[in-house]
């Protein structure tokens, strides 16, 4: 969640925003900021959203936050293949019920990614079967093109685990209907009534806190917001402009510029191409600076 930035962070808190504009009230189990140390952190975005819902800080750190001994015990004879993850569930499964025993709640939702979340809320979905859960799944699970498994074994695992939270959940959220058909093509018809598909949407009032850009001239400046890595190829987006520029006419009026974390080569292919006067990639911003 906010600070952070990431896509399951925007896409939240936005949605829980919303949620409190139609009355309801939500506590976020999630992880402590400064257990991702690499992330892009935006305080003014924390603030924006503060009061919007109540956050459960949950550790999963072993170097932090050790386990306790039987744990640590258990663990040298059935080590798990990622102790983070391990942790995660379990402390955030813990911190859940904790939360369950102590107030009313009407709902559980999971929000993935990642995945390990919708393992917690079938946990918690066994525990409470009448608490209604929402697992939110957004891009697909195990039929995802941006997703590598590193062996069958692992592809079926997650197979498995896919199957056993649609099964448990009481209604299953996409953000549209092509990855809603994709997943729910391989389950029963019965399964797919429990499909709700939520767009993406966006937050107007945000824009507030946006100053106003200077002028940049005359020519047309497209910007592209995100990260750039393995299948997310800027390349033949490059060679377009490329090609567009090679009209004199045209290059002295068109700027192009990329905000995110890009990979190195990407860049020497700009430069390659001989576009450095026309691209531009400036790495990293928080996402108040990236509007």
């Amino acid at each position: 969640m906010p600070p952070l930035v990431f896509p399951r962070s925007l896409q939240i808190a936005r949605t829980l925003r919303q949620l409190k504009v139609q009355g309801w009230e939500t506590a976020v189990v999630t992880v402590r900021p400064e257990a991702q140390p690499i992330a892009t952190k935006d305080d003014a975005l924390a603030e924006f959203y503060a009061s919007t819902y109540r956050r459960i800080l949950v550790d999963a750190r072993e170097a932090e936050n050790r386990s306790p001994m039987w744990l640590r015990a258990w663990r040298k004879l059935a080590p798990p293949s990622d102790i983070l993850m391990d942790n995660w569930v379990r402390r955030a499964n813990h911190a859940m019920r904790r939360e369950i025993r102590s107030g009313h709640y009407d709902a559980i939702v999971t929000f993935a990614q990642p995945w390990v979340d919708h393992l917690v809320g079938l946990r918690l979905k066994r525990a409470y079967p009448d608490l209604p859960w929402v697992a939110h799944f957004s891009d697909p699970w195990v039929d995802n093109a941006y997703g590598h498994f590193e062996d069958e074994r692992k592809r079926a695992s997650a197979m498995r685990q896919e199957r056993a939270v649609i099964a448990a959940t009481d209604a299953v959220i996409f953000v549209n209907r092509y990855t809603a058909d994709l997943v729910m093509e391989k389950y029963p018809e019965e399964w797919r009534r429990k499909v709700h598909v939520i767009p993406h949407g966006f937050e107007p009032d945000i824009l507030q806190l946006v100053a106003l850009p200077k002028s940049r001239g005359s020519a047309m400046h497209i910007v592209h917001t995100g990260n750039l890595y393995a299948e997310r190829n800027p390349e033949p987006l490059l060679n377009a402009i490329g090609m567009l520029v090679e009209d004199p006419n045209v290059r002295p009026h068109v700027r192009f510029e990329f905000v995110g974390f890009e990979d190195e080569k990407f860049r020497q292919s700009a430069a390659e191409m001989g576009l450095d006067d026309v691209v531009v990639f400036s790495g990293n911003k928080t996402y108040i600076e990236s509007l």
